[in-house]
């Protein structure tokens, strides 16, 4: 996700490959210095870096737990359809 807002910043409509990429170990390292993060390792080389005086507001897509009403679905389903 990094990369495709660093195309956002470079101009509006920027295309994500002419962002530059972004080095993984880099950002990790550079996150781990920030006093103000918490990186976390999810898997592999997955990591979830977030804000340490920030709420975690996330919705965890591998859960089965729905906190959304059906009236909800209903509704994006009509809308997208």
């Amino acid at each position: 996700r990094v990369r495709e807002r660093c195309a956002a910043a470079l101009r509006p409509g920027c295309d994500v490959d002419d962002a530059p990429m972004v080095d993984p170990k880099n950002l990790n390292r550079i996150c781990k210095l920030c006093p103000g993060l918490r990186v976390e390792v999810i898997e592999g080389n997955e990591v979830s870096v977030v804000l340490l005086d920030e709420p975690a507001l996330f919705v965890d897509v591998t859960s089965a737990h729905d906190p959304y009403p059906p009236a909800l679905w209903a509704a994006a389903a009509g809308y997208f359809s």
